[in-house]
């Protein structure tokens, strides 16, 4: 038996995109027939390979997240391949990325209270250069508040209908427009 002492190849394409508290990996894996899994590691001294921040990731997995980072540090990360037979790819070129904290603005809102006294409050605007979207969840508990008044009201009114069905006198007695109709058919004492 020869033993295998060749690494897979090199990892390439790796990019990052620093977010607010995160910096996102992504590269493309070597297509070396005995590739096994990957190491990411991450420094903060350009050329220095660091230490290993994700370990034994999946042949497949071609990203990664990194939320242990701090927020106006410059990383600089490299993604190893390797074997079958624990054999190490070269390291891949290397990358950096510099995830920031929002910008915060200051902005002053004046508010009136019924007293007449003008009172001013000091608030913090977070401004990002990233537009965030509402994720589907709170989209959702939005609208349930609404959709369940309107189911109520529906069952309300059918609920009201079906009683109207089974006595149908009983309504006619408490109908708002016959008691208006009859206090104007009153003649007034004098």
């Amino acid at each position: 038996n020869i033993e295998d002492t060749v690494g897979p190849g090199v990892v390439t394409g790796l990019t990052a995109y620093a977010g607010i508290g995160y910096v996102q990996l992504s590269w493309i894996n070597p297509t070396s027939d005995d590739l096994a899994g990957l190491d990411v590691y991450r420094s903060t001294v350009l050329g220095e390979k660091g230490v290993k921040v994700a370990s034994a990731l999946s042949k497949t997995t071609t990203s990664f997240d990194d939320y242990t980072v701090v927020n106006g540090v410059t990383y600089y990360y490299t993604v190893v391949a390797f074997d079958l037979y624990a054999n190490n790819s070269k390291d891949s070129l290397q990358v950096s990325a510099l995830p920031m904290a929002p910008k915060v603005a200051a902005v002053t809102t004046d508010y009136y209270y019924d007293d007449g006294v003008e009172e001013t409050v000091e608030e913090q605007e977070v401004k990002s250069d990233e537009t965030v979207e509402p994720d589907e969840d709170a989209k959702t508990e939005s609208t349930v508040p609404v959709i369940g008044i309107i189911i109520l009201i529906l069952l309300i009114v059918l609920g009201l209908y079906l009683l109207y069905l089974q006595n149908p006198e009983w309504f006619r007695g408490l109908a708002f427009w016959k008691r208006r109709k009859d206090s104007r058919n009153q003649k007034p004492k004098k």
